[in-house]
Protein backbone atom coordinates (compact mmCIF):
# COMPACT_ATOMS: atom_id res chain seq x y z
CA UNK A 1 0.00 0.00 0.00
CA UNK A 2 1.39 3.49 -0.90
CA UNK A 3 2.26 5.95 1.97
CA UNK A 4 -0.62 8.21 0.77
CA UNK A 5 -2.86 5.31 1.09
CA UNK A 6 -1.50 4.52 4.87
CA UNK A 7 -1.74 7.78 6.07
CA UNK A 8 -5.36 8.03 5.08
CA UNK A 9 -6.21 4.75 6.47
CA UNK A 10 -4.32 5.93 9.97
CA UNK A 11 -6.49 9.27 10.04
CA UNK A 12 -9.69 7.20 9.07
CA UNK A 13 -8.50 5.03 12.15
CA UNK A 14 -8.38 7.99 14.65
CA UNK A 15 -11.58 9.43 13.21
CA UNK A 16 -13.43 5.94 13.51
CA UNK A 17 -12.16 6.23 17.48
CA UNK A 18 -12.84 9.86 18.08
CA UNK A 19 -16.33 8.85 16.94
CA UNK A 20 -16.58 6.17 19.13
CA UNK A 21 -18.73 4.44 16.39
CA UNK A 22 -19.08 1.37 14.39
CA UNK A 23 -17.38 0.46 11.24
CA UNK A 24 -21.03 0.34 9.71
CA UNK A 25 -21.79 4.20 10.92
CA UNK A 26 -18.69 4.65 9.98
CA UNK A 27 -19.13 3.70 6.73
CA UNK A 28 -22.12 4.98 6.32
CA UNK A 29 -20.76 8.64 7.36
CA UNK A 30 -18.30 8.50 4.63
CA UNK A 31 -21.14 7.78 1.97
CA UNK A 32 -23.49 10.55 2.99
CA UNK A 33 -20.12 13.15 3.01
CA UNK A 34 -19.50 11.79 -0.27
CA UNK A 35 -15.79 10.88 1.17
CA UNK A 36 -15.60 7.43 -1.75
CA UNK A 37 -11.97 6.94 -1.90
CA UNK A 38 -11.62 6.88 1.76
CA UNK A 39 -14.93 4.88 1.87
CA UNK A 40 -13.31 2.50 -0.84
CA UNK A 41 -9.70 2.40 1.50
CA UNK A 42 -11.36 1.67 4.50
CA UNK A 43 -13.68 -1.34 3.15
CA UNK A 44 -11.05 -3.18 1.12
CA UNK A 45 -9.21 -3.15 4.11
CA UNK A 46 -12.37 -4.62 6.02
CA UNK A 47 -12.36 -7.09 3.43
CA UNK A 48 -8.96 -8.29 3.68
CA UNK A 49 -8.46 -8.41 7.61
CA UNK A 50 -12.29 -10.16 7.61
CA UNK A 51 -12.61 -14.13 6.99
CA UNK A 52 -15.98 -14.67 7.09
CA UNK A 53 -17.50 -17.86 6.91
CA UNK A 54 -21.38 -17.38 5.81
CA UNK A 55 -23.86 -14.49 4.54
CA UNK A 56 -24.60 -13.73 7.42
CA UNK A 57 -21.21 -11.98 8.31
CA UNK A 58 -20.70 -8.55 7.77
CA UNK A 59 -18.59 -8.83 4.63
CA UNK A 60 -21.46 -8.10 2.22
CA UNK A 61 -21.72 -4.99 4.37
CA UNK A 62 -18.36 -3.88 3.12
CA UNK A 63 -18.74 -5.27 -0.74
CA UNK A 64 -21.69 -2.96 -0.60
CA UNK A 65 -19.89 0.14 0.50
CA UNK A 66 -16.85 -0.77 -1.45
CA UNK A 67 -19.06 -0.87 -4.85
CA UNK A 68 -21.02 2.05 -3.89
CA UNK A 69 -17.60 4.07 -3.51
CA UNK A 70 -15.94 3.01 -6.86
CA UNK A 71 -19.37 3.63 -8.65
CA UNK A 72 -19.44 6.62 -7.29
CA UNK A 73 -15.79 8.03 -8.38
CA UNK A 74 -16.30 6.07 -11.79
CA UNK A 75 -19.50 4.68 -12.61
CA UNK A 76 -16.92 3.43 -15.59
CA UNK A 77 -14.84 1.18 -13.20
CA UNK A 78 -14.67 -2.59 -14.09
CA UNK A 79 -13.10 -3.79 -10.89
CA UNK A 80 -16.38 -3.34 -9.17
CA UNK A 81 -16.97 -6.55 -10.90
CA UNK A 82 -14.11 -8.23 -9.05
CA UNK A 83 -15.48 -7.36 -5.34
CA UNK A 84 -16.55 -11.15 -3.64
CA UNK A 85 -19.43 -11.16 -2.09
CA UNK A 86 -20.42 -14.18 -0.11
CA UNK A 87 -24.05 -16.12 -0.78
CA UNK A 88 -26.28 -13.63 -2.89
CA UNK A 89 -25.63 -10.24 -1.85
CA UNK A 90 -28.73 -8.61 -3.64
CA UNK A 91 -27.22 -5.41 -3.57
CA UNK A 92 -24.28 -5.53 -4.64
CA UNK A 93 -24.88 -7.64 -7.59
CA UNK A 94 -27.95 -4.93 -8.84
CA UNK A 95 -24.96 -2.28 -8.56
CA UNK A 96 -22.85 -4.57 -10.66
CA UNK A 97 -25.75 -4.50 -12.97
CA UNK A 98 -26.36 -1.00 -12.99
CA UNK A 99 -21.86 -0.93 -13.89
CA UNK A 100 -22.55 -3.23 -17.35
CA UNK A 101 -25.86 -1.46 -18.14
CA UNK A 102 -23.77 1.96 -17.94
CA UNK A 103 -20.75 -0.11 -20.01
CA UNK A 104 -23.25 -1.78 -22.52
CA UNK A 105 -22.31 -5.30 -21.53
CA UNK A 106 -25.84 -6.10 -21.71
CA UNK A 107 -24.71 -10.10 -22.34
CA UNK A 108 -23.35 -10.68 -18.97
CA UNK A 109 -26.14 -9.31 -17.05
CA UNK A 110 -28.16 -12.33 -17.15
CA UNK A 111 -25.29 -13.59 -15.05
CA UNK A 112 -26.21 -11.39 -11.94
CA UNK A 113 -30.00 -11.40 -12.13
CA UNK A 114 -30.14 -15.58 -11.80
CA UNK A 115 -28.43 -14.73 -8.03
CA UNK A 116 -30.77 -12.12 -7.01
CA UNK A 117 -34.20 -13.56 -5.26
CA UNK A 118 -37.21 -12.87 -7.69
CA UNK A 119 -39.96 -12.47 -5.19
CA UNK A 120 -37.91 -9.65 -3.19
CA UNK A 121 -36.49 -7.81 -5.83
CA UNK A 122 -39.48 -8.31 -8.47
CA UNK A 123 -39.35 -4.53 -9.32
CA UNK A 124 -35.96 -3.86 -9.81
CA UNK A 125 -35.67 -7.24 -11.92
CA UNK A 126 -38.40 -5.57 -13.75
CA UNK A 127 -36.65 -2.39 -14.36
CA UNK A 128 -33.79 -4.25 -15.65
CA UNK A 129 -35.64 -6.23 -17.91
CA UNK A 130 -36.83 -2.91 -19.20
CA UNK A 131 -33.79 -0.86 -19.39
CA UNK A 132 -32.50 -4.10 -21.42
CA UNK A 133 -35.20 -3.83 -24.12
CA UNK A 134 -33.68 0.16 -24.35
CA UNK A 135 -30.19 -1.43 -24.95
CA UNK A 136 -31.44 -3.43 -27.64
CA UNK A 137 -33.18 -0.62 -29.24
CA UNK A 138 -36.88 -2.55 -28.66
CA UNK A 139 -38.97 0.23 -27.69
CA UNK A 140 -42.51 -0.98 -28.24
CA UNK A 141 -41.88 -4.15 -25.58
CA UNK A 142 -40.06 -1.94 -23.61
CA UNK A 143 -43.39 0.05 -23.66
CA UNK A 144 -45.07 -2.95 -23.56
CA UNK A 145 -43.82 -3.73 -20.48
CA UNK A 146 -44.25 -0.49 -18.79
CA UNK A 147 -48.15 -0.34 -19.31
CA UNK A 148 -48.83 -4.03 -18.25
CA UNK A 149 -46.98 -3.36 -14.78
CA UNK A 150 -49.22 -1.60 -11.88
CA UNK A 151 -47.77 1.57 -10.47
CA UNK A 152 -49.43 0.76 -6.86
CA UNK A 153 -46.70 -2.18 -7.42
CA UNK A 154 -44.22 0.62 -7.32
CA UNK A 155 -43.00 2.10 -4.32
CA UNK A 156 -43.26 6.09 -4.98
CA UNK A 157 -39.53 6.36 -5.89
CA UNK A 158 -39.44 4.16 -8.53
CA UNK A 159 -43.04 5.26 -10.06
CA UNK A 160 -40.79 8.33 -10.65
CA UNK A 161 -38.39 5.81 -12.61
CA UNK A 162 -41.25 4.14 -14.74
CA UNK A 163 -42.97 7.72 -15.11
CA UNK A 164 -39.04 9.09 -16.66
CA UNK A 165 -38.78 5.85 -18.85
CA UNK A 166 -42.49 6.51 -20.44
CA UNK A 167 -40.78 10.33 -21.18
CA UNK A 168 -37.98 8.60 -22.61
CA UNK A 169 -39.97 5.96 -25.14
CA UNK A 170 -42.37 9.63 -25.74
CA UNK A 171 -39.39 11.71 -26.58
CA UNK A 172 -38.55 8.69 -29.31
CA UNK A 173 -42.20 8.39 -30.87
CA UNK A 174 -41.82 12.12 -31.58
CA UNK A 175 -38.82 11.71 -33.27
CA UNK A 176 -38.72 11.22 -37.15
CA UNK A 177 -36.18 9.15 -38.96
CA UNK A 178 -35.17 10.94 -41.81
CA UNK A 179 -33.97 9.00 -44.93
CA UNK A 180 -30.58 10.38 -46.00
CA UNK A 181 -31.14 9.17 -49.57
CA UNK A 182 -34.85 11.16 -49.93
CA UNK A 183 -32.66 14.23 -48.42
CA UNK A 184 -29.94 13.98 -51.21
CA UNK A 185 -33.12 13.24 -53.97
CA UNK A 186 -34.78 16.35 -52.65
CA UNK A 187 -31.88 18.55 -52.93
CA UNK A 188 -30.83 17.28 -56.62
CA UNK A 189 -34.26 18.05 -57.43
CA UNK A 190 -34.21 21.93 -55.73
CA UNK A 191 -30.72 22.78 -53.91
CA UNK A 192 -31.21 23.01 -50.15
CA UNK A 193 -34.39 21.63 -50.14
CA UNK A 194 -33.07 18.23 -48.80
CA UNK A 195 -31.41 19.66 -45.62
CA UNK A 196 -34.77 21.95 -45.15
CA UNK A 197 -36.35 17.77 -44.96
CA UNK A 198 -33.33 16.94 -42.37
CA UNK A 199 -34.23 20.10 -40.22
CA UNK A 200 -30.98 22.26 -41.18
CA UNK A 201 -33.02 25.30 -42.49
CA UNK A 202 -30.37 27.85 -41.75
CA UNK A 203 -27.98 25.89 -44.37
CA UNK A 204 -30.85 24.68 -46.52
CA UNK A 205 -31.30 28.97 -47.49
CA UNK A 206 -27.82 29.34 -47.86
CA UNK A 207 -27.14 26.24 -50.22
CA UNK A 208 -30.27 27.49 -52.87
CA UNK A 209 -29.01 31.04 -52.68
CA UNK A 210 -25.28 29.92 -53.35
CA UNK A 211 -26.27 27.47 -56.02
CA UNK A 212 -29.33 30.05 -57.11
CA UNK A 213 -26.85 32.88 -57.78
CA UNK A 214 -23.91 30.03 -59.50
CA UNK A 215 -26.47 29.09 -61.86
CA UNK A 216 -27.62 32.40 -63.10
CA UNK A 217 -23.50 33.30 -63.88
CA UNK A 218 -23.58 29.86 -65.86
CA UNK A 219 -26.51 30.50 -67.92
CA UNK A 220 -25.86 34.55 -68.58
CA UNK A 221 -22.15 33.06 -69.51
CA UNK A 222 -24.01 30.53 -71.98
CA UNK A 223 -26.51 32.92 -73.45
CA UNK A 224 -23.43 35.64 -74.13
CA UNK A 225 -20.49 33.68 -74.55
CA UNK A 226 -21.66 30.13 -75.52
CA UNK A 227 -21.08 26.60 -74.54
CA UNK A 228 -17.43 26.16 -76.11
CA UNK A 229 -16.34 29.51 -73.82
CA UNK A 230 -13.84 28.88 -71.22
CA UNK A 231 -15.83 30.97 -68.79
CA UNK A 232 -18.54 29.02 -69.61
CA UNK A 233 -16.64 26.05 -68.39
CA UNK A 234 -15.02 27.86 -65.63
CA UNK A 235 -18.36 28.97 -64.34
CA UNK A 236 -19.94 25.27 -65.11
CA UNK A 237 -17.24 23.79 -63.00
CA UNK A 238 -18.07 25.75 -60.04
CA UNK A 239 -21.04 25.23 -60.35
CA UNK A 240 -21.10 21.50 -60.39
CA UNK A 241 -19.25 21.37 -57.52
CA UNK A 242 -21.47 23.06 -55.22
CA UNK A 243 -24.47 21.55 -56.64
CA UNK A 244 -22.40 17.98 -56.26
CA UNK A 245 -21.80 19.23 -52.63
CA UNK A 246 -25.30 20.28 -51.36
CA UNK A 247 -26.49 16.86 -52.81
CA UNK A 248 -23.48 14.78 -50.92
CA UNK A 249 -24.28 17.57 -48.10
CA UNK A 250 -28.09 16.55 -47.47
CA UNK A 251 -27.36 13.33 -47.57
CA UNK A 252 -24.80 13.20 -44.48
CA UNK A 253 -26.95 15.95 -42.77
CA UNK A 254 -30.32 13.45 -42.77
CA UNK A 255 -27.32 10.98 -41.31
CA UNK A 256 -26.07 13.61 -38.64
CA UNK A 257 -29.72 14.07 -37.31
CA UNK A 258 -30.51 10.85 -36.95
CA UNK A 259 -27.08 10.35 -34.91
CA UNK A 260 -28.35 13.15 -32.76
CA UNK A 261 -31.36 12.02 -32.07
CA UNK A 262 -29.43 8.52 -30.99
CA UNK A 263 -27.31 10.42 -29.12
CA UNK A 264 -30.32 12.17 -27.09
CA UNK A 265 -32.09 9.45 -26.63
CA UNK A 266 -28.89 7.07 -25.42
CA UNK A 267 -28.06 10.62 -22.81
CA UNK A 268 -31.78 10.15 -21.58
CA UNK A 269 -31.58 6.67 -21.41
CA UNK A 270 -28.56 6.72 -18.77
CA UNK A 271 -30.09 9.24 -16.72
CA UNK A 272 -33.03 7.21 -15.67
CA UNK A 273 -30.39 3.98 -15.20
CA UNK A 274 -28.41 6.70 -12.87
CA UNK A 275 -32.24 7.85 -11.38
CA UNK A 276 -33.03 3.71 -10.55
CA UNK A 277 -29.59 3.03 -9.38
CA UNK A 278 -29.47 6.40 -6.72
CA UNK A 279 -32.40 3.96 -4.93
CA UNK A 280 -29.90 1.16 -4.66
CA UNK A 281 -27.51 3.55 -3.43
CA UNK A 282 -29.71 4.51 -0.39
CA UNK A 283 -30.48 1.22 0.69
Amino acid sequence: MPKSGLYILFFLTITLLKAQSTPEAFCQYLFEEKKYHELELYTSTLLQQSKPASAADPQNQWSRYLIKAKLKQNPLDSTVLEVDTLGNCADCNLLKIYHLLRTDQTDSVLRYTNRIDSVSHATDLFFIAAFLDLKKNDFAACEARLKAHSDSLLPISQRIVKAELLAVLTSKANQKRKSPLKSALLSAALPGYGKKYAGYKGEAVSSLITNGVLGVVLAESIWRKGLNSIYTWGSGAVFLTFYVSNIVGSYYAAKRLDFQNKRFIDAEITKVINLWADGIYLR
